[in-house]
């Protein structure tokens, strides 16, 4: 091996551990949407429409396309946070994939989770939260 040529395994590792998030993501999304499905077809008085970007802001082609442009975003800035913490990226990207398949395929998100006295949510948005704590968690443990 010549001094200073990428590891021929290390490449082989980020390859395995881009496919497991691949993977990870994609559970998480159907776990999400099959959550969503069961409730709507055997509870459907828990459903609540989100059609509102979150807490009832904004309407939805807003929310729509400000969901899209963040999620491009973050899957452009993908290598940084995976180096940050996989977990954590796989959290964040379901749960906003999950969120935005909804907005298309729906037209509103399926809340159904009470938050306290403020509003509904659904898994993905537990997804998204606990995402965002791990990496707030991580980041103060850094400093």
């Amino acid at each position: 091996m010549i001094i200073g040529e990428p590891c021929f395994s290390h490449f082989r590792l980020e390859k395995m551990k881009n496919i497991l998030v691949v993977w990870y993501v994609a559970i998480l999304v159907v776990l999400d949407q099959l959550s969503k499905f069961l409730i709507a077809h055997f509870y459907p008085g828990l459903i609540v429409q989100n059609k509102a970007m979150f807490f009832g802001l904004a309407n939805v082609p807003f929310s729509l396309v400000i969901s899209v442009i963040i999620l491009v975003i973050f899957i452009a800035y993908a290598k940084y946070f995976l180096q940050l913490n996989f977990f954590v990226f796989a959290l964040i990207f379901a749960g906003a994939s999950s969120n935005i398949l909804d907005r298309v395929f729906r037209g509103a998100i399926y809340d159904f989770i009470p938050f306290f006295s403020i509003s509904y949510i659904n898994l993905a948005d537990l997804m998204i939260f606990s995402g965002l704590i791990i990496y707030l968690i991580s980041v103060l443990k850094q400093n």
